[in-house]
């Protein structure tokens, strides 16, 4: 091959190698990276949450908070997430039939969820993942008004199962994300120094984040 067509090539190769390792980059997950998201997320529990017989159901109404993930990629596909939360405040409701419903109570509620989680498309724009894993919810704060003035209850702290799905859209370091999450969880209720049994929360968290990734290149 003639010089003169070896200069041009390789000018253009030398263009072309660092604009194609940069595409690379930016749409890659690679082992030792990790993704950071930062939003808001609305926790919504069951309806109803425990029926009490004559008196009516304890309902427990949605809340929305900040939310914190952090991710660490052990391959392209595989990560492993922690989800934190500024704490969720829920007012509690004595459905009795009458309308509108009498509250009387409230708690917060704070949901630490670890998950393996596992991305369908790494490398591209718009990437879809699943996972599964634990969630550990604390309970504090709880006050009673209403109906319930000048009772003690509480809700024991449970460990329950997690899962989600969620996307995150754009190949640059920041990206949107968006994520659903149901949680397994029931808790025990004490009231006034009466075990009333289990409250069935089981709520679904819904999140919007904006997201950064970072980690060696």
């Amino acid at each position: 091959m003639s010089s003169r067509y070896l200069i041009p090539l390789a000018v253009a190769a030398a263009l072309a190698a660092p604009v194609a390792a940069h595409a690379q980059d930016e749409g890659t997950y690679d082992p030792g990276k990790w993704l950071v998201r930062v939003g808001m997320s609305q926790l919504n529990p069951d309806s109803y949450n425990l029926d009490l017989g004559n008196a009516g159901a304890l309902v427990v109404d949605s809340d929305l908070s900040p939310t914190f993930t952090v991710e660490y990629m052990i391959t392209p596909h595989i990560g492993t997430e922690l989800l934190l939360a500024w704490p969720f405040t829920h007012g509690i409701d004595l459905d009795s039939g009458s309308r509108p419903l009498d509250r009387v109570g409230q708690v917060d509620v704070l949901p630490p969820t670890l998950s393996l989680n596992w991305h369908f498309n790494p490398n591209g724009m718009v990437r879809p993942y699943i996972g599964a894993g634990v969630n550990y919810t604390m309970f504090s704060g709880e006050e009673t008004r209403g109906a319930l003035a000048g009772t003690d209850f509480t809700l024991d702290d449970t460990i329950a199962a997690a899962g989600q799905v969620g996307v995150d859209i754009g190949q640059r370091n920041w990206f949107f994300n968006a994520n659903v999450r149901y949680i397994d969880l029931s808790a025990d209720i004490d009231l006034g120094g009466d075990d009333l049994g289990s409250v069935d929360l089981n709520p679904w968290v819904y999140g919007i984040h904006v997201g950064y990734r970072f980690g060696h290149m």
